[in-house]
């Protein structure tokens, strides 16, 4: 790994979370969240997403400039001296709520607990003594259904209309009656809504009418956080119990929008945050964060400025990517990313299309060479002057392979 820094003896990271001799996470005195490696270094990690089909060379990771690489279930990466960052797949095998814009395990089904604390004890217990393990996300692709298209039911509404056999049916109607008197009628009169039996709210959601009066709102919140704090205690214990010696990270986002309170609280359960890159990604919570699926392939990253005049289009998708790496790298709260995927079936245009190999395994050099060189000088950006110094941790030389941060691009 990368020597990007080293923690202070007299002026110690104020915070550290994690086992010493593994991986652990600590904020500086100048308030910046940094990794911190089985060595006790502080390092930036830059992960590669692959698959159990899709992983490239060893030696093609290193000289893009990747650590780390980001896997699926275990069984999918480790090993050849990277670390790794997998996903467990806790709620595997119990009940899901995929319905409108949700898809999250059924927490409230009475075997989820029991089957979550089983398959962490199956899957990450024997990896407990693994140093190059950097923590574990319980589940992937969760989707809170939080902010449908206007006039789409989100989650309570989704909760609600469910089939019988859901835990989370029963669970939502509970809430909701306990909230209101125990009467209907009373849940129509604070949602605004002609409500007369509990068909009609599944007549509804069926024909996509969702909604969204202020009453109905203020309820949907305290649904939606009940859930994330029962989801959040469930995998948190689990992970800890079974790898007492990992980070507990958060599980991956889905591709929806995750809602406005969820980092604060989830924050305050896991080590490190998860979050999907979005345009201008500024992370103000309480903790430290994992951006996780930034590729500049990402049409969004299009509403972002470049200089220069005349140039061609993958030209500005590539300074418009080194230019957002560069703010991420320099923000306090983010201690590394994740570029989305190895290999597909490459498609001809590179601007659409994030695979650094094709098919055969060979470089796709238009998205691989502008990695390398954005890699190799994150670390500097990290200690740039450009934003606050890390007081709490001594600064160390680049690697001698590595050019400097201010070194112009390689034609």
């Amino acid at each position: 790994m990368a020597d990007h820094g080293a923690i202070g003896d007299s002026r110690p990271v104020s915070t550290l979370r994690g086992t010493e001799g593994f991986f652990r996470v600590g904020q500086a005195e100048d308030g910046r969240w940094w990794l911190v490696d089985p060595s006790g270094r502080a390092v930036w990690l830059a992960a590669l997403a692959v698959g159990a089909a899709s992983r490239p060379r060893t030696t093609l990771l290193r000289a893009w400039g990747f650590a780390a690489v980001s896997t699926g279930r275990p069984g999918t990466g480790g090993g050849d001296g990277m670390v790794w960052l997998p996903t467990a797949g806790l709620s595997d095998g119990v009940p899901w709520v995929r319905l409108g814009g949700a898809r999250l395990p059924d927490v409230f089904d009475p075997d989820w607990s029991t089957r979550v604390r089983e398959r962490a004890a199956a899957l990450c217990g024997p990896l407990t003594d693994d140093p190059s393990l950097l923590g574990w996300r319980p589940d992937d692709g969760l989707d809170w259904a939080w902010e449908e298209p206007v006039g789409r039911p989100t989650l309570l509404q989704l909760c609600l209309s469910l089939e019988p056999r859901f835990a989370a049916y029963h669970a939502a109607w509970e809430f909701v009656l306990a909230l209101h008197e125990g009467r209907l009628d009373r849940v129509a009169e604070a949602w605004q809504v002609p409500l007369t039996n509990k068909e009609l709210l599944r007549t509804w959601t069926t024909e996509e009418h969702g909604v969204a009066t202020l009453g109905y709102r203020a309820d949907h919140r305290l649904w939606t956080e009940q859930w994330a704090r029962r989801y959040l205690a469930g995998v948190g214990a689990a992970l800890r119990e079974s790898a007492p010696r990992h980070l507990c990270l958060g599980p991956s986002p889905g591709r929806a929008a995750t809602p406005p309170w969820w980092p604060d609280l989830a924050a305050g359960a896991v080590d490190l945050l998860n979050l999907r890159w979005t345009p201008g990604l500024a992370p103000a919570g309480p903790g430290p964060v994992w951006v996780e699926d930034f590729a500049w392939t990402d049409p969004r990253l299009a509403a972002l400025p470049t200089e220069g005049e005349e140039l061609t289009r993958v030209e500005r998708m590539l300074a418009r990517g080194r230019g957002e790496l560069r703010r991420l790298a320099q923000e306090p709260a983010v201690v590394g990313w994740t570029w989305p995927r190895a290999t597909e079936l490459a498609s001809p245009a590179p601007w659409t299309d994030p695979s650094l190999v094709d098919g055969r395994g060979e470089e796709l050099a238009v998205h691989a060479e502008a990695l390398a060189w954005v890699n190799h000088r994150a670390p500097g950006w990290r200690r740039s002057p450009a934003a606050p110094a890390l007081r709490a941790c001594a600064a160390a030389a680049a690697p001698a392979s590595s050019p400097p941060a201010d070194a112009p691009p390689r034609p």
